[in-house]
C-alpha cells in the first residue's frame, strides 16, 4: 500500500512539475526568439511526440467507445485561454464515455513510459531485438530519453479533457451513499487479493522508474530558471 502511495506522490509531483517547465521553458524560449508564434512553434517541436499521443489516444478512445468525433490537429494555437499544442474534436455524449476519453492520455502516457523506462533500466540486458554500441548506442538511448520528456510532459489531461469528470464523481458518489444507506459493505480482503506479491513488486518497480521521468524535469526546469534569471 505503501508503494502505491508513493505512485500516485510521483505522478502527482511530475503533473505540477511538468506545468512550471512548460511556463519556464516558455519564457527562456521567448526571451531568445521575441514571439510568442516562434515560442510556441518551438515547444511544439520539443513536445511533438507527446503531443501525437495525447490527442491520438482522445481520437481512438472515442472511436472504440462510439462517440463521434472533428478534425484532429497537431498544430499548435494561440487561445484566450493559453497556448494549445493539439487538440480533436470530441461529440457530445454522457458522462462516463466523456471521461474516460479525457482521461485516455494519461493510460496510454503511462503505459509509454513504463515500457521506455523499462527499456532504459533493463531492457539492455533482458531484450535482444536491436543491438547497438558506440555512437549509434548513445544516440539511440538519447531518443529514449527525449520520449521519456516529450511524453510525460504532455499526458496529463487539461480542464478541457475534463469535462464531464465532476458529473461523473457526483454519479459515482450518489450511487456509494446509497449503496452505504442500503447496509451494504466493501470488504477490505478484495484489496489484499488484488496487492498480491506480483503486483507489489510491480508498483515498486514503477516507483523506481518514475524516478527517471521526474529527474529528467527537475534537470532541465533548473536549466531554465537559470538561463532566465541570467537574461
Amino acid at each position: 500500500m505503501v508503494f502505491l502511495l508513493i505512485f500516485i506522490f510521483e505522478l502527482t509531483f511530475l503533473y505540477f512539475l511538468s506545468n512550471l517547465l512548460q511556463k519556464s521553458l516558455s519564457r527562456a524560449i521567448f526571451s531568445i526568439v521575441k514571439s510568442a508564434t516562434a515560442t510556441v512553434n518551438v515547444l511544439l517541436i520539443l513536445f511533438l511526440p507527446g503531443v501525437i499521443i495525447h490527442e491520438l489516444s482522445h481520437f481512438l478512445v472515442a472511436s472504440l467507445l462510439f462517440v463521434k468525433t472533428g478534425e484532429i490537429k497537431f498544430l499548435p494555437e494561440i487561445t484566450e485561454e493559453g497556448t494549445r499544442l493539439g487538440s480533436v474534436g470530441i461529440g457530445k455524449t454522457d458522462p462516463i464515455r466523456r471521461a474516460i476519453i479525457g482521461f485516455a492520455p494519461v493510460l496510454l502516457g503511462l503505459i509509454v513510459l513504463l515500457g521506455l523506462t523499462y527499456y532504459l533500466t533493463q531492457g539492455s540486458a533482458s531484450i535482444s531485438i536491436i543491438k547497438l554500441s558506440g555512437v549509434y548506442g548513445i544516440f539511440f538511448y538519447l531518443i529514449l530519453i527525449y520520449l521519456l520528456f516529450a511524453v510525460g510532459n504532455t499526458m496529463f489531461s487539461s480542464k478541457k479533457d475534463l469535462e464531464g469528470t465532476i458529473e461523473l464523481f457526483i454519479v459515482l458518489g450518489i450511487i456509494f451513499f446509497a449503496s452505504y444507506v442500503a447496509g451494504i459493505r466493501m470488504q477490505a480482503t478484495w484489496i489484499q487479493t488484488l496487492l498480491r506479491n506480483e503486483i507489489i513488486d510491480f508498483i515498486k518497480r514503477v516507483d523506481l522508474f518514475f524516478i527517471i521521468p521526474i529527474g529528467i524535469d527537475i534537470f532541465i526546469y533548473l536549466l531554465a530558471v537559470a538561463f532566465i534569471k541570467r537574461r
